[in-house]
């Protein structure tokens, strides 16, 4: 019972941490919601800039691979990926983990997603600190955040990211 107890406990505290986190990582600031920028080295070896893709939809995703929401959405934003890319998405998942050789075992084990990843010490960027995962920040063609989705995404809604395509 003791046992019970304790993950119970554990658990109720995790819940309301990704409550916390969730309802603070909306809170982006003005010049980041105007202007955000993001620039670096994906995992593949490619650069990529935000400035880069004016004009274009643009999603950037922090996860985790010890992320357990992260982990259930992957299937789910990969099939998206691959069906809105041919229409000019583009997007940049960028890992939080606490080293770039977490990501790249990950995804050596996981060959099936193909997102493109970077890890995020090698990306400058203006996002500030963020405080839940997975965060999902929809930049729409004019260069500004449309959307920031906290704790996960659904198909709704990334339905109505590709709305903006």
């Amino acid at each position: 019972h003791t046992g019970a107890r304790m993950i119970k406990q554990i658990l109720a505290a995790l819940t309301v941490s990704l409550v916390a986190a969730c309802s603070g990582a909306a809170n982006m600031d003005e010049a980041v919601k105007n202007a955000p920028q993001a620039a670096g080295t994906l995992l593949d070896g490619s650069r990529f800039n935000l400035a880069d893709n004016a004009g274009k939809v643009t999603v950037v995703q922090f996860w985790a691979t010890w992320c357990p929401t992260c982990m259930a959405e992957m299937p789910m934003v990969q099939k998206w990926y691959s069906a809105e890319r041919g229409r000019g998405l583009q997007m940049v998942a960028v890992s939080i983990d606490d080293s770039r050789q977490e990501v790249t075992d990950w995804m050596a084990k996981n060959p099936a997603y193909q997102l493109p990843f970077a890890w995020f010490k090698d990306v400058q960027h203006n996002f500030g600190r963020i405080k839940g995962t997975p965060t999902f920040v929809v930049i729409g063609k004019d260069g500004k955040v449309v959307q920031t989705y906290v704790g996960g995404v659904t198909q709704a809604q990334l339905d109505s990211i590709s709305k903006l395509i």
